[in-house]
């Protein structure tokens, strides 16, 4: 088991958890697992880790991703440069 900063919150845990929910379509973007999955909030930023067996990084647009176990992996938001050269979130 990969140890948490004591100061790390954790925000779920499980075979599955959702990383984020789309703001337009609804879709997730959702880990699952045999292992164990943690999202943990740490110094104001957010960092999913695997543990065990490898997990399966899924969201309905796209095929699944596989994400390595006993692995920390930094949860962002995308961002995308319009063309008039403003940074913006990218939406789901």
């Amino acid at each position: 088991m990969i140890k948490l900063p004591p100061e790390s919150h954790i925000v779920q845990e499980g075979k599955e958890v959702i990383l984020a929910y789309g703001e337009v379509t609804g879709h997730t973007h959702k880990v699952t697992t045999e292992g164990h999955a943690v999202l943990v909030e740490y110094n104001g930023n957010s960092y999913l880790v695997t543990d065990g067996e490898p997990a399966l990084l899924n969201h309905e647009e796209h095929g699944p991703v596989t994400l390595k176990p006993n692995t920390v992996y930094h949860v962002g938001i995308q961002r995308e440069q319009t063309l008039e050269g403003m940074w913006r979130q990218v939406s789901d």
